[in-house]
């Protein structure tokens, strides 16, 4: 079985590879940072992050009442990690609400699109 599917082109096979690539590097230097550089009470903002992210916030369209955009409280606890411990615990608990968003949402099959979307 195969990472990519098939019908992926060479070139966006690259650009995935190397984004991917990219991510995981930055994920672990920001674990490594996050776990030995800092207090771990930063574990709470990204638990709070998991826990509002399952209670979406649904926003109306002013124009269009039939249509509407869901957001979810989580980027709040994001933006306190910045604020409060540093852009590296940012990026873990940014990870931890990409992955629970991912296994809650489950459109996306293929792994490579899961951990290109993470990698962002």
């Amino acid at each position: 079985m195969s990472f990519y599917s098939n019908g992926v082109p060479r070139n966006a096979k690259l650009l995935f590879s190397g984004v991917i690539a990219l991510g995981f590097f930055v994920l672990g230097y920001s674990l490594y940072w996050s776990l030995w550089g800092s207090h771990l009470t930063w574990v709470i903002l990204a638990a709070l992050t998991v826990v509002s992210g399952v209670f979406p916030v649904r926003l109306p369209f002013l124009r269009d009442t039939s249509s509407s955009l869901t957001i979810t409280v989580s980027d709040v606890f994001i933006f306190a990690a910045i604020l409060f411990y540093s852009p590296e615990v940012a990026v873990v608990v940014s990870v931890v609400d990409g992955s629970s968003a991912s296994l809650r949402v489950r459109k996306t099959r293929q792994l490579y699109r899961v951990f290109y979307n993470l990698s962002q």
